[in-house]
């Protein structure tokens, strides 16, 4: 309830008034998922960014699934070069939209064992299920006509007319398959086709393509935004830092700090002085300003005397005028240089300011 009680504060500041019941509770949860999803991508900020190096650096961007046809397993080269990210940290960041998800390959698996894709294709006889079926084909000579089973024509190497007793030499050219069918080897039983199964190699049982589970094999592709859109974090964090050291401030990154709402609320980068506090908020994505609100909410969770948010390309008027009553100051600028030199006409001025002034 404290978590919604922020919700109502923030649509109250915007000047949204009431939300109609029935709809608040889904944009509620949509709300909250973002909000992790956020609250994850802040935790993991410089993972994000190494990775995506790493793949655009080793990989060109693009992450192939690499497949074992022998033990039916698959797995993508980099997350064993990483071990510390998996194919989950993968999806995060395909929802964050920094990679695009293609299919790359799909196989059936056994409806009971999912552990692997290790089949292979069986036929039966349809009536007592033997697999010791062959297949019969009846041969025509078409130089003098005569017709039989393979069988009567001789052995592979050689193929021989059992009627004309000429020589078969170009089989091609001088045989026909006019027919061909089952037999069963221990139910003696003859028909024109088998039933066709797949089995399960690694656990030795057979089962049909209707009953057979499928599993999707992805590639990963960078996003074309992605490169000149994510802000490199070691650099802009190493960069506040050396500024709010050089004011004084004690310097601590991923800092969490519970807020009135009772929820911990993680800010990228807090700085502590003698009389204040400075809370950073950095957008590691500049193009994705959905999480401004996730931002806000943290802010009026904690009510920092000053904050700074970095790295949301657009601001609307509205967040603005939010802004303008607590104290945040807003950064839109997506260069590196110049966000430094803002942080550090922004700490320099409030510094010297007495608590409880007003921002400009």
């Amino acid at each position: 309830m404290k978590t919604l009680d922020v919700m109502f504060q923030l649509n109250r500041i915007k000047g949204k008034g009431s939300v109609k019941p029935q709809k608040f509770e889904q944009k509620y949860q949509e709300k909250n998922i973002d909000a992790e999803l956020s609250k994850w991508q802040e935790q993991n900020s410089e993972k994000i960014s190494f990775l995506i190096k790493k793949a655009k650096d080793g990989y060109n961007g693009l992450l192939v699934p690499e497949i074992d046809h022998k033990t039916a397993t698959f797995g993508y080269r980099i997350l064993r070069e990483l071990p510390d990210y998996d194919v989950e940290f993968l999806n995060n960041l395909v929802n964050l939209s920094m990679f695009d998800k293609l299919v790359n390959n799909k196989f059936l698996i056994c409806p009971e064992h999912k552990t692997s894709f290790l089949l292979s294709i069986r036929i039966s006889c349809p009536k007592c299920s033997s697999i010791n079926v062959e297949k019969l084909n009846l041969l025509e000579h078409r130089a003098c006509g005569f017709i039989s089973e393979r069988k009567h024509f001789g052995g592979q190497a050689e193929l021989k007319c059992p009627s004309c007793k000429k020589l078969i030499k170009n089989q091609e050219k001088e045989l026909r398959l006019p027919a061909s069918w089952y037999l069963c080897n221990d139910c003696k039983d003859k028909f024109d086709e088998a039933k066709v199964n797949l089995h399960c190699n690694e656990f030795d049982h057979d089962f049909t393509v209707n009953q057979a589970d499928s599993i999707i094999l992805y590639n990963y592709l960078l996003s074309n935004d992605t490169e000149k859109s994510t802000l490199d974090q070691e650099k802009i964090r190493e960069e506040i830092a050396k500024i709010l050291t050089k004011h004084n401030y004690t310097v601590s990154e991923n800092h969490t700090i519970k807020g009135k709402s009772g929820i911990d609320q993680i800010v990228d980068i807090v700085g502590t002085g003698a009389d204040q506090s400075i809370f950073v908020f950095i957008n590691s994505l500049i193009e994705n300003n959905s999480e401004i609100d996730s931002k806000l909410i943290q802010i009026l969770d904690t009510m920092p005397k000053i904050a700074i948010l970095i790295g949301f390309s657009s601001v609307s008027e509205m967040t603005k005028s939010i802004a303008s009553k607590y104290n945040l100051s807003i950064i839109s600028s997506q260069n590196i240089d110049e966000i430094t030199t803002e942080v550090q006409k922004i700490v320099s001025a409030k510094s010297k300011k007495p608590d409880g002034d007003k921002p400009t």
